[in-house]
């Protein structure tokens, strides 16, 4: 999870998040706000029926600011 941030992450950083759904009911979008650093998570969840699709970007990095997505579905 830490990769987009230079693999660094202090176990205990105080996070400020926040959650809303987008567009429709399908699409639910968290951002995590590390507020002892410069980095902002953004997380976009897709729903459709038994699976997810999950978006990850962030507002700075060294490298890519993106994550490839990835793709669930539930368990029975």
């Amino acid at each position: 999870m830490w990769r987009l941030h230079h693999s660094y992450q202090d176990p205990s950083a105080l996070i400020v998040a926040a959650a809303r759904w987008l567009v429709s009911p399908d699409v639910l979008e968290l951002t995590w706000h590390f507020v002892e650093s410069p980095f902002i998570d953004h997380l976009t969840l897709r729903f459709d029926g038994d699976e997810v699709v999950l978006e990850r970007r962030v507002n700075v990095n060294s490298g890519p600011t993106a994550l490839p997505p990835a793709r669930g579905r539930g368990r029975d």
